[in-house]
């Protein structure tokens, strides 16, 4: 990998205690990682690129940090996911289960492709052209209570790994391409 980045994508609210980790196009629970006993707070929100050979530009890590523990990097694995729509995401637990009780699931996926990409599903640009890199976003914060990212080089197997203060979660890490 060249060229490695790491940008900060914004910041979320996590107020119960548990967030999903996963494919955000599963319905069911089983098909995520659902982690308890994660730090309540504001939790800044980074994506990390590279230039990966063939494939171009791609999104290597997504991760989130308690504020109170951006300097923490002494993470662990504690399980991992699988992805089929070539995006992953973090979310805290109530904001995505009511998005599949309150929203048609196509929407909501419509909604992240159009967030992550810059443009809509027909190809029409919509990215704000004062925040435009020059490059396609790939990772997006959603409502204050998500961060979603491409996933490297799309559909696979990733670790999830966290780092603990006492029996706290303070940042969890989803690693797409190492």
């Amino acid at each position: 990998m060249k060229n490695i980045k790491t940008y900060l994508a914004g910041s979320i609210q996590l107020d119960n205690g548990k967030v999903i980790v996963g494919d955000p196009s599963y319905q069911d629970l089983e098909s995520v990682c659902v982690i308890d006993n994660v730090l309540e707070g504001t939790y800044n929100c980074y994506a990390t690129k590279a230039d990966e050979y063939l494939w171009g530009r791609r999104v290597v890590s997504l991760e989130i940090k308690h504020i109170d523990h951006l300097d923490d990097s002494d993470y662990e694995e504690l399980d991992s996911i699988h992805v089929d729509s070539a995006k992953a995401g973090i979310y805290d637990f109530e904001f995505r289960t009511g998005k599949f009780s309150n929203e048609c699931r196509s929407t909501w996926l419509d909604g992240l492709y159009t967030l992550l990409c810059g443009y809509d599903i027909e190809g029409n640009i919509i990215f704000d052209e004062d925040t435009f890199t020059g490059e396609e976003r790939r990772f997006a914060v959603v409502d204050n209570k998500a961060v979603v990212s491409s996933s490297g080089i799309g559909d696979g197997c990733y670790p999830v790994d966290v780092v603990r203060d006492g029996d706290k979660i303070v940042c969890i890490k989803i690693t797409y391409l190492e």
